[in-house]
């Protein structure tokens, strides 16, 4: 089974001669949570743009460029050797160290007091990383003929692939290409959840190349013992189509999840792209951000990421230009693709997912990590009955709607958002009742109290003890009535104290929102004591009844 790819709209920016808009944080160690890659594309702001114009084995480089926005500011710049200058395109430098690779970034200070950047990837010599270990992730770049198996009924191992020659490896070499496609999958299989086909224990994929003269792109081989993605040679061909290579492994990642009932295999066929293309696309982009903002981490020469980063770019570039046509046709919603040999007609529905995704992560600022689990924790939900609604086989408007409904309230989770409005603006069909119901069902329930017990220790009888808070969170995107009540062997002396901010029984908290319970300890006798403290929550929008619905807190202490 092959899995077409999103081809680029825009054109790919060469290595060392192209600067896209920078990486935040890209030459040095960036907070996981807090990666972002592709703000100048959501912001829609990038003027500035740089080129490598000469180099020379003797260190001599020549760069040029230019920002539309003619700002008065000497550009400053610093070369990746530790040096900094300023002044306006074009600039010569002369690096002492011939024998390694740089990341130049420009700075431009605008007219108006705004700043951007852009980074060039600088390559003397071949592309190099530091290995780091992952335990438990292995990727393959086999040289030599590999037997396949299938763990998937029915579905058989490609035939038409085959090991990629050493010559498809004139820059990047095969060790370190695989590396970091390693890298990679070792971020994929967090972000999701740890939950995908595991080989005796090991996430693993191996790579191949696809033999057909007329394929151009990658294909996700999820079915396959290893699992395996394969590409054509000109994926190889520089630059470097990194964002087809991620979205591959990401589609291999997502289809063999969750391990209970796998998207792969049963939602296979006409329906099927909107959730595979999407979250290929998805994981290409956000796994690709978590490992380009953390070179240091994975062990990225500075030059390397800015180089993968620079593609991941324009990638999202080509994916915010489908959206964008998407739109300017009058978002034509489709969840069906005929294979008839005519366009795409899911093309648009699956960029509009994707891109939104980036542009909530870029908007929140939350980074990248947070939202793809929490999207995957949703999703991760699907049993036989959502497989049953989702229909694959079906081309109508009930199943339409309800993979709509899936993948918008996955998004809607992954930001804790209701972007209900949002999407049904763009024509994608929602059913209110399956929206919240699938979010009820991420959160486990409306609101949850924390801790789940409170000791209060020795306390005098008659006495009260100092207050303990239990924080109570309401994770849904409507508010809930609570109501609260004690119960167990000594219920009147665990008394809620008056400091309290959660609303007394019968009010509401707030969606999204979270309030505090104060509870003290007044025994009455000498001796061990304990009670329940619960607390009821119903969605005030009158969605189905929340599971989890009440939860408890264990309370407990001892009279003296």
């Amino acid at each position: 089974m092959k899995v077409r790819t999103l081809t680029p709209i825009v054109a790919i920016a060469a290595i060392a001669t192209m600067a896209t808009p920078s990486l935040q944080a890209q030459n040095q160690e960036a907070a996981t949570s807090n990666a972002s890659c592709y703000s100048a594309l959501v912001s829609g702001t990038q003027t500035l743009s740089a080129y490598i114009e000469s180099m020379n084995t003797n260190g001599t480089v020549e760069v040029n460029g230019g920002d539309t926005q003619r700002p008065t500011t000497p550009f400053r710049w610093a070369w990746g050797d530790g040096s900094t200058t300023s002044g306006f395109f074009p600039q010569q430098h002369v690096y002492a160290n011939a024998g390694q690779n740089y990341a130049i970034t420009i700075t431009a200070t605008e007219n108006n007091g705004s700043t951007q950047t852009v980074s060039i990837p600088l390559f003397f010599v071949h592309p190099s990383v530091t290995k780091k270990s992952f335990p438990g992730i292995s990727f393959q770049i086999p040289s030599t003929p590999v037997q396949f198996q299938s763990h998937w009924t029915g579905y058989t191992p490609p035939t038409d692939v085959t090991e990629f020659p050493n010559t498809s490896f004139p820059f990047y070499s095969r060790s370190v290409m695989a590396y970091i496609l390693q890298a990679l999958s070792s971020i994929d299989y967090t972000f999701a959840n740890k939950n995908s086909f595991l080989l005796k224990g090991v996430f693993s994929i191996d790579m191949l190349e696809v033999t057909d003269s007329n394929f151009n792109g990658g294909a996700s081989y999820w079915f396959t013992t290893p699992m395996s993605v394969g590409y054509s040679a000109s994926v190889l061909n520089a630059p470097i189509a990194w964002y087809i290579l991620f979205n591959e492994v990401g589609k291999d990642t997502t289809l063999n999840t969750p391990t209970s009932l796998t998207y792969g295999g049963n939602t296979d066929g006409n329906a099927s792209e909107i959730y595979s293309e999407t979250m290929g696309d998805v994981f290409s982009y956000a796994s690709g951000c978590q490992l380009v903002s953390n070179p240091s981490t994975y062990g990225l020469d500075p030059a390397v990421a800015v180089d993968i980063g620079n593609n991941l770019l324009s990638g999202a570039a080509s994916l915010q230009q489908a959206y964008n046509n998407y739109v300017a046709l009058g978002a034509p919603f489709s969840s069906w693709n005929p294979y008839n040999s005519g366009p795409d007609p899911t093309l648009g529905t699956v960029s509009t997912l994707a891109w939104k995704f980036i542009e909530h992560a870029e908007q929140q600022g939350q980074g990248y990590q947070t939202p793809a689990q929490r999207m995957m924790q949703l999703l991760q939900l699907f049993d036989s009955s959502m497989l049953a609604s989702y229909a694959p086989t079906e081309n109508t408007q009930a199943a339409a709607t309800f993979r709509s409904t899936l993948m918008v309230t996955a998004l809607s989770y992954a930001f804790s958002q209701d972007l209900r409005s949002e999407f049904m603006s763009l024509n994608f069909p929602i059913d209110d009742a399956t929206f919240e119901q699938l979010y009820e069902m991420a959160t486990g329930g409306g609101a949850n109290p924390s801790p789940a017990t409170e000791s209060f220790g020795s306390v005098a009888v008659g006495s009260t003890s100092a207050g303990k808070t239990v924080t109570l969170t309401n994770y849904l995107l409507t508010p809930l009535t609570v109501s609260t009540s004690f119960s167990g062997r000594d219920p009147n002396d665990f008394p809620l104290q008056a400091s309290s901010t959660c609303p007394s029984s019968g009010g509401a908290l707030a969606a999204n929102s979270s309030c505090t319970y104060v509870l003290a300890f007044k025994p009455s006798v000498k001796g061990a004591e304990s009670a329940t403290f619960s607390v009821a929550e119903i969605a005030q929008d009158g969605s189905l009844p929340l599971p989890n619905s009440p939860q408890s807190v264990a309370l407990k202490g001892s009279g003296k």
